[in-house]
């Protein structure tokens, strides 16, 4: 009490990048101060009393962004769409005036992991999109240390099934990646135009597709975007 957020958020983060975290954030939930000074710690029990496990699970200094993503995400036993987390992350830290960039890693960090989620639990990929869409995720800055974030959480939770499939979707990531290299067909807006797309929103959609079902295997070149195009997007 008394101690301004900016002045919270900079012992939380000494406190994440030193060793043995989950034990210094355990000694602040028994003593009633996670409650004070992490931000929604009180309004989801059930996960208030895992977290210091699943930080516990990332080993010593994972860092403000990484460790934060833990303390703070709101509701991560639920199933959630991925950007409303994102954006309710992002709202839950705002108590804590983190920098930008701060922010925006701590959000992503939590969308990421929610997303890994829906991934783990989906069925295989059918079409070229849809494994250039993985292929995308796997490729994602944030993606290591959001794997990382959710195959701690379903240790902490015990869920086996969230574990297996965590593992099966990165066996299938890991070799879309490797088919897929170094191979990227991209379509300018003019090219899209010419081919039948309308201006407007949608030409970065089909450009986003077009990429992604190059990735997938769809096609090499771009004649052969091309006539995808024609045969998917018109």
């Amino acid at each position: 009490d008394g101690v301004s957020p900016e002045r919270v958020l900079a012992e939380l983060s000494k406190i994440l990048r030193g060793p043995r975290p989950a034990v210094a954030i355990e000694v602040l939930a028994q003593g009633g101060q996670a409650a004070r000074c992490v931000p929604g710690w009180g309004d989801d029990p059930v996960g208030a009393r895992l977290r210091p496990d699943v930080l516990a699970r990332l080993g010593d200094g994972p860092g403000p962004a990484l460790g934060l993503a833990v303390l703070i995400e709101p509701s991560p036993l639920e199933h959630v769409e991925v950007h409303g987390q994102f954006q309710r992350t992002c709202e839950a830290l705002a108590g804590l005036r983190p920098s930008r960039d701060l922010r925006h890693g701590v959000a992503s960090l939590a969308a990421m992991r929610a997303k890994l989620g829906q991934f783990a639990s989906a069925p295989p990929p059918e079409t070229a999109e849809q494994r250039g869409e993985i292929v995308m995720l796997w490729r994602a800055t944030e993606r290591p240390d959001g794997l990382r974030l959710a195959l701690a959480w379903a240790d902490a939770r015990r869920d086996l099934e969230l574990r297996a499939g965590l593992e099966d979707f990165t066996r299938l990531a890991e070799g879309l990646d490797l088919y897929a290299g170094s191979r990227s067909v991209r379509l300018t807006a003019n090219d899209l135009m010419a081919a039948g797309i309308e201006q407007g929103p949608e030409l970065g959609i089909a450009q986003l597709r077009v990429h992604n079902a190059g990735l997938g295997g769809a096609f090499d070149d771009r004649e052969g975007a091309l006539a995808w195009v024609k045969q998917n997007l018109r």
